[in-house]
């Protein structure tokens, strides 16, 4: 089944392929067979294929459901570290609005 990436693709092809993966496993939650290949450009098998073997290499956070012909993406890590960036977005803009009105008490209404 995994031969299809092998022989008749090229290692650029099947590089692409994958990256495309995981940036989709980045913008959605869930997403169907049909839907992750027409993103990846192969066929709905081909795509399962491709994200059961990057979530068995543990590339991939992601479960199948094959019932409902689904990929559920976990990117927990990448959730952690954006709300751990926001985060600090907030407190550093919290810090600056802080020392203007401590400069500039005449701003603050």
């Amino acid at each position: 089944m995994v031969m299809w990436l092998h022989h008749s693709n090229t290692i650029l092809d099947r590089a692409v392929i994958e990256h495309n993966a995981l940036s989709v496993s980045r913008m959605y939650t869930s997403v169907s067979f049909t839907q992750m290949a027409a993103l990846l450009n192969v066929t709905p098998a081909q795509a399962e294929t491709v994200v059961a073997r990057m979530i068995r290499e543990d590339r991939m956070k992601a479960k199948i459901d094959q019932v409902e012909q689904m990929i559920i993406l976990d990117d927990q890590d990448e959730m952690m570290k954006f709300d751990t960036y926001t985060s600090q977005i907030a407190d550093a803009i919290g810090a600056v609005a802080t020392t203007v009105a401590t400069k500039y008490p005449s701003l603050v209404h």
